[in-house]
């Protein structure tokens, strides 16, 4: 930075060059130097421990005098016997050679990764620590005190974290609206907050709600209210609102919805949950849907139409879209107030071909079933003349549902031509 070329700050240096600004290099060149500066102080402890931190990797050539043991209880004498031990062990020892060549390419991997910016690859790496651990837990409990030293050193890091992290719980704890709360009442909260969570499914027998991280269930209250909710959700036929369930058993609410969801996910509860965890949540069964289906299926078959009410009073919400995805490959035409199938339209479509080959007209009202508005008639129309369109053939709409062949009007035209003629005369004489 001091020498201004900025070979190692390509962006500051493509700046430079497309702006041709003037670079302050003394003030980065400052910041560099604090920044420097800081992370040796922060990290004059490392420098510090350095024959404890490595004795992890390499324990065989660590001189023990250099390693400071106290924090972590452990015996200088009977740590040195131990390793004294391993040294002559070459089952043992050879584990931490293998290590050494495990972390060398490993930092190969690392540096291949980096260079060729493959970052989801850097992640699969195993990791250090995890290689380090395996090492030191195939040792025999012969070895305990080296173990234990080395377990110590790689859980200092967890444990400056769980540090920060108690910290961080304990001021949101204790906000300037609990400036009242006592020490004794905190120490309580904080333990609540930080050891319960871990605790849940082993010396805790419980779990936690999904949705609520502050709400807790012992399995046998979960265990009870499951076989409850079960037995009360599959006795229904038809749709009911999961609030009126709720209120006549008295389930508690945000217990009943997490299992409700958990049962049908797991096929132990056929039926579905419509409108999420609302007021207006309506449960389904299975039974009444299939039923719901052959009803829809059976009148189509038999009608080829569908009318929306028809379909709404089922207890389907929106009637349109429910039709649209079970005949997705139908091929259905969508109006006003129902759907159609190619029936229908190919009867409409024969009517008005056979007008238009004889020259005449069509009412296509008394083709069409009586539940059709005079809406869905224009939708028919719609459909099926732009099909007689594309042939070239010219249809006229007259009175909502009359269609009219090109050559009839023309013949009606021409019916009129001697009248026309007549009085034009009879006009003319008068102004002569």
């Amino acid at each position: 930075m001091e020498s201004g070329k900025s070979l190692h700050f390509k962006n500051l240096k493509q700046y430079r060059d497309e702006t041709n600004a003037t670079i302050d290099t003394n003030y980065f060149s400052i910041a560099l130097k604090n920044m420097k500066d800081g992370f040796a102080e922060r990290f004059e402890q490392f420098k510090a421990n350095k024959s404890t931190l490595a004795f992890i990797v390499n324990p065989l050539n660590t001189n023990t005098n250099e390693i400071n043991i106290e924090p972590f209880g452990i015996d200088a004498g009977s740590l040195q016997m131990q390793l004294l031990d391993l040294k002559t062990k070459n089952l043992w020892s050879g584990k931490f050679t293998e290590l050494k060549s495990k972390l060398e390419e490993l930092e190969i991997q690392k540096c291949m990764h980096i260079e060729q910016h493959k970052w989801t690859a850097l992640k699969e790496i195993p990791r250090v620590e995890a290689l380090i651990f395996s090492a030191w837990n195939s040792l025999p409990e012969c070895y305990s005190k080296g173990k234990k030293l080395a377990y110590g050193v790689l859980t200092i890091f967890g444990l400056i974290y769980s540090c920060d992290q108690a910290f961080s719980c304990m001021n949101i704890i204790k906000s300037k609206v609990r400036s009242q709360l006592t020490n004794k009442n905190l120490e309580s909260c904080l333990k609540f907050k930080t050891v319960l969570h871990e605790r849940l499914g082993t010396i805790i027998q419980g779990q936690v709600d999904s949705n609520d991280s502050r709400t807790f269930f012992t399995d046998s209250y979960v265990a009870q209210h499951t076989a409850r909710i079960r037995g009360a959700l599959s006795a229904l036929t038809r749709p009911v609102p999961l609030s009126s369930v709720i209120s006549h058993f008295k389930f508690p609410e945000k217990l009943f919805y997490r299992v409700a969801e958990d049962l049908i996910k797991e096929g132990r509860l056929a039926g579905s949950i419509s409108g999420g965890r609302s007021e207006r949540a309506i449960f389904i069964p299975d039974i009444y849907a299939a039923s719901q289906s052959d009803w829809i299926n059976s009148f189509y078959k038999q009608n080829n139409y569908l009318e929306y009410d028809a379909v709404a009073r089922l207890g389907i919400l929106d009637p349109k879209t429910y039709l649209k995805k079970m005949f997705k490959n139908e091929g259905l035409t969508y109006l006003t107030s129902c759907c159609v199938g190619k029936n229908i339209i190919n009867q409409v479509e024969a009517a008005l071909e056979e007008a238009l080959n004889s020259g005449t007209w069509v009412d296509i009202m008394p083709i069409l079933p009586s539940i059709f508005t005079t809406e869905d008639c224009h939708g028919i129309i719609g459909a099926v003349t732009k099909n007689f369109a594309k042939l070239g053939s010219v249809v006229h709409v007259y009175g909502d549902s009359i269609l009219v062949s090109d050559p009839l009007i023309v013949n009606c035209e021409k019916s009129f031509d001697t009248i026309m003629e007549t009085k034009a005369k009879e006009v003319s004489k008068v102004f002569l």
